[in-house]
């Protein structure tokens, strides 16, 4: 039996379901969970902050991680398990905006975005003076934060985000319609590849292709 409760498995279960590839990452997948858990707080739904710990690379859901890293067969049938039971309590657009926050960035990138929450900020010398699974209370998720996870939030309207693709390649994440992510060629595609190796864009990177297939930044 793994540690983390229904909710968090059931919420594990919907990303692997919608995203299959960020949720083999563990930091994405703490991600997801905090922006998550965060927004539920917010709009004044039920939430679960609980064994939520600062790492390194921010803010970690401990039973989560653990069950991930030493017992993951057995975490993800559980999570299937906890889907089928408690998908219809999953509130979709706030998965979709959380997953949506993932996709765009990546793990780097995640890192520093919440590293701006006070809730892992107020922990920050203890952490990088080598702390270890430092316990963070949810009295130091200010109205701060509650303000930066909204701006996040809005930044994208779920229209946008159901009318788009987003393509990895390296570190950098492009954005394009669903209309020219079915056009993209071979060597549309090469020419993302080659953008990836360059050290000055900042993700995510906003595409469109023009009528010539070049490749346009919005």
């Amino acid at each position: 039996m793994t540690k983390s409760s229904e909710r968090k498995k059931s919420l594990y279960g919907w990303l692997k379901e919608h995203n299959d590839q960020d949720a083999k990452s563990r930091l994405k997948v703490q991600k997801f969970l905090f922006f998550y858990e965060t927004l539920s707080k917010i709009e004044g739904d039920e939430y679960e902050l609980d064994s939520l710990k600062g790492y390194k690379n921010g803010p970690v859901f401990d039973d989560v991680y653990g069950d991930m890293k030493y017992d993951y067969p057995n975490f993800k049938q559980e999570s299937e398990k906890a889907l089928r039971k408690l998908g219809d309590k999953i509130k979709d657009d706030r998965a979709k905006i959380a997953d949506f926050l993932i996709k765009i960035h990546n793990e780097a990138d995640l890192s520093d975005i919440t590293h701006h929450f006070n809730i892992w900020k107020s922990k920050e010398q203890e952490i990088d003076g080598g702390a270890l699974h430092l316990p963070l209370e949810e009295s130091d998720l200010t109205q701060g934060d509650m303000e930066f996870m909204k701006d996040l939030k809005d930044n994208f309207s779920l229209e946008f985000i159901e009318s788009v693709e987003v393509l990895n390649y390296g570190r950098y994440n492009f954005v394009l319609s669903k209309e020219d992510y079915a056009n993209l060629t071979y060597e549309q595609e090469n020419v993302l590849v080659e953008l990836s190796e360059l050290n000055d864009l900042v993700n995510p990177v906003f595409i469109e292709l023009d009528e010539d297939g070049g490749v346009i930044f919005e």
